[in-house]
């Protein structure tokens, strides 16, 4: 209203707009005044005949609603809104309208009157991803409407969280190791907590907290050293003040560890016996442990693997007997180590070494032999010696000859060393023992045969002067055993022929293999020398028939002309010719002669030639 006057407490005296008096103007302006009710007077200027005169007005000024407000910004996905609208006016009525891009609008009113309505959830159309939506709100009151208020609200997704765990089923001591994810991953924090805990103790006894690695790595024990523990977990994740579902990893299970297998002195065994080990574990066991081991056996000794490792389930009180067969042919002490390992499960305990030492067996050899029995008179002349060819002081020595009646043998009485000589055919056997490791010799058998000797043989030479001279011999009686010859006690052969005999006297052995036979006789092969170097060095200074021995032989020598030389004797006293003709040297060359002889009860001349070197 717009007019002239003066306003004074509550009421304006004003004219007509365009009349003045005493030229004061004045306006009232609504939105600068104080809400209220007012009462306006004006004068009416005399027209004429007609007075002035005041005429009054009221007016009522209504204030403008203003919006005050309260809200949580951010919210998170599935959460309601939480407007707390006010303003200055009671009875203001508010009327709001939503815009956004992320929010999901199944069932989501965008428009509306009234803070209950527009307090309602609020879900994101892509639950990974950041939302935003602009709220307006225009206060209304009397008619009056109030200046609009846009407020932007952010969504933040609700992570949802998985968990991995690193084993559900652990042992004893060690490290349970979780990993937390979730989506959205980046911002994301965890807090967990032990629940269900059943007899499992966490190292550090923290058994709750926040990672913000999304990694949690903590040692569990069981309470009670033969009983399982179960634990679980519940992790909830926080990202942005927005709190997850709490996911539980599920029971967790801690085996106790199995106890040590018990310990045991050293043991020893014989070679060839069994390991004889009897395992079982320390108190208290636990129902379902199994033993393995390994085997370490030094490099004299060799194992027939009997029992296998690992062994069955041991119920508490069990044992396991190794009885693995130990050989050690070796002549010094050897060892086996069984490395035995406790385990329950995938637990694994304590390992403890067991030694097994391997004593040597004494090794006796016997070689089948033969006694000399006369076979006339039944006597034996010569025994066999058995040799078990062993020496060590430390050993005793059991022989034993086999009644062949019984079948058995039996102890002979008195035979105690590491020979015996049998003086009788039959088998013998001895068991040789080491008094110090008491470890007995495997039996060793030895069978003796009779023999009976050869009694005579004769030898029979070739021809004389043949130049390749044999000789052969004839036994007989011949024996039972193998018959072996030799000649000039050479080398021993089996054919009883000798070839390329020299001439000469020569000695004829016969044996035999057992040693029962032994003939000799001499036999003479009668040739003649074709050389000889009369040169005083004592090697064939002179010339003669080799093997003759004839007295009334006939021996002349001649040159290359038939003159006669020399006459010489074939008898061993006899020095033969030194190359000499009435004491002056006889040339080098071939000289002729002719021997007269007796072979074989015959008369016979030979003739032939031989050389003088010089």
């Amino acid at each position: 209203m717009t007019g002239t006057g003066s306003y004074t407490g509550g009421t304006y005296s004003a004219t007509p707009a365009g009349l003045s008096i005493n030229s004061i103007t004045g306006t009232i302006t609504p939105s600068l005044s104080t809400p209220g009710n007012y009462t306006v007077s004006y004068l009416v200027p005399s027209n004429g005949s007609c007075a002035s005169y005041y005429v009054s007005a009221n007016v009522v000024i209504i204030p403008k609603p203003v919006l005050t407000y309260t809200v949580t910004n951010p919210i998170c996905d599935g959460s309601t809104l939480d407007f707390d609208l006010n303003s200055n006016v009671p009875g203001t009525t508010y009327h709001w309208s939503i815009s956004s891009g992320h929010i999901n609008s199944t069932g989501f009113v965008f428009s509306g009157i009234g803070e209950i309505d527009l307090n309602q959830a609020v879900n994101l159309s892509n639950p990974t991803a950041n939302g935003l939506m602009s709220v307006g709100i225009v206060p209304i009151a009397n008619g009056c409407i109030g200046d609009l208020v846009t407020i932007d609200i952010e969504i933040n997704p609700v992570p949802v969280a998985t968990v991995q765990v690193s084993d559900n089923t652990i042992c004893s001591g060690e490290m349970l190791h979780l990993e937390f994810n979730s989506t959205p991953s980046n911002n994301t924090t965890y807090t967990w907590a032990a629940v269900n805990n059943n007899g499992v103790i966490i190292t550090g006894g923290v058994y709750s907290g926040t990672s913000t690695t999304g990694i949690l790595d903590l040692q569990l024990t069981t309470a009670f050293p033969t009983l399982q523990g179960s634990i679980e977990f519940e992790i909830t994740p926080f990202r942005n003040g927005c709190q997850g579902l709490t996911v539980p990893t599920g029971l967790i299970y801690v085996n106790p560890l199995p106890t040590a297998p018990k310990d045991l002195f050293e043991s020893e065994v014989c070679s060839g016996e069994d390991a004889a080990l009897e395992i079982s574990v320390e108190a208290p066991a636990i129902n379902n442990t199994i033993l393995e081991w390994e085997i370490i056996p030094s490099a004299n000794v060799t194992v027939d693997v009997v029992t296998t490792s690992p062994s069955a389930p041991l119920l508490i009180g069990d044992s396991v007997e190794i009885a693995d067969i130990l050989h050690n042919d070796s002549d010094t002490q050897g060892f086996v180590i069984y490395r035995v390992t406790s385990k329950l499960g995938d637990c694994i305990g304590a390992t403890v070494d067991y030694i097994v030492r391997v004593n040597p067996l004494p090794k006796p050899v016997l070689t089948d032999g033969h006694i000399c029995v006369n076979q006339a008179t039944g006597v034996t002349y010569q025994g066999y010696v058995l040799d078990t060819q062993l020496s060590n002081p430390d050993y005793t020595y059991t022989w034993s000859f086999l009644n062949t009646i019984t079948g058995i043998y039996e102890v002979i009485a008195g035979a105690n060393n590491s020979t015996y000589e049998a003086m009788e055919d039959g088998s013998y056997k001895v068991v040789v023992t080491n008094t110090i490791t008491n470890c007995k010799s495997n039996e060793v058998i030895a069978e003796v045969d009779e023999v009976f000797p050869a009694t005579a043989f004769t030898a029979t030479v070739s021809d004389a002067f043949t130049n390749d001279s044999t000789i052969t011999v004839t036994v007989n009686p011949i024996g039972t055993g193998n018959l072996i010859y030799a000649l000039d006690e050479g080398a021993w052969q089996d054919s009883n022929v000798f070839t390329g005999v020299e001439a000469g006297e020569h000695t004829v052995l016969v044996s035999d293999l057992e040693g029962c036979t032994n003939l000799t006789i001499d036999v003479i092969v009668i040739d003649f020398p074709k050389y000889f170097t009369p040169n005083g060095d004592g090697i064939h200074d002179t010339w003669n028939i080799a093997g003759l021995n004839q007295a009334d032989a006939k021996l002349y020598i001649y040159d290359r002309y038939g003159k006669l030389i020399k006459q010489i004797s074939t008898t061993e006293g006899s020095k033969g010719w030194d190359g000499t003709y009435n004491g002056a040297q006889m040339p080098s060359t071939d000289y002729w002669f002719t021997i007269d002889f007796t072979e074989n009860n015959q008369q016979k001349q030979f003739k032939s030639h031989f050389s003088l070197k010089r």
